[in-house]
């Protein structure tokens, strides 16, 4: 929400909390995983904030998710958050449509092999959507529009995906 409206002050306190936070749970063996994918997707945010610091953050974000997928590759946070970095970085520093394909469908496949409730699951939700738009960059209408209502499937009031994603396919 912050993002959206363009508070940057806000959404770096919130970054520095949740940073402390990640920071705590990665002395937790049973969080380890999760809390190097959500510091290298916060740190990945920072970039969005400060592109300039992209050089010093880029390496760092990668280094926490490159350690969060080799060392949990059952973790579908850790990819997640890498197929993020994938689709957000710029080919010269590590950016691939391709790849970014690859970690969402690895996310999404290692979700729906867990007991969860997916509807409700917003990491789920959110690498189903991301797939979409990976499909749509890479000019694949109707693969992207398989994937979306895949996700309205589970999640029929997924406005995000209902209200824009799916209705802005060319």
């Amino acid at each position: 929400l912050y993002m959206a409206k363009e508070d940057k002050d806000k959404v770096s306190d919130l970054l520095k909390e949740t940073e402390k936070l990640g920071e705590k749970l990665l002395t937790s063996k049973q969080f380890e995983n999760h809390a190097r994918a959500l510091l290298g997707g916060l740190t990945g945010l920072k970039i969005g904030l400060s592109p300039a610091k992209a050089i010093f953050l880029g390496p760092k974000s990668m280094s926490y998710l490159k350690d969060a997928v080799d060392e949990g590759p059952n973790c579908p946070a850790a990819w997640v958050e890498l197929g993020n970095a994938r689709y957000h970085s710029p080919a010269l520093f590590g950016g691939s449509n391709d790849e970014a394909i690859e970690c969402f469908q690895k996310a999404i496949k290692l979700y729906e092999q867990q007991a969860i409730e997916k509807k409700t699951n917003w990491m789920y939700l959110h690498s189903i959507a991301w797939l979409g738009q990976a499909y749509e960059r890479k000019n694949q209408p109707a693969k992207a529009k398989a994937t979306y209502q895949k996700a309205l499937q589970v999640a029929p009031g997924f406005r995000w995906i209902r209200d824009e994603l799916i209705l802005n396919l060319n």
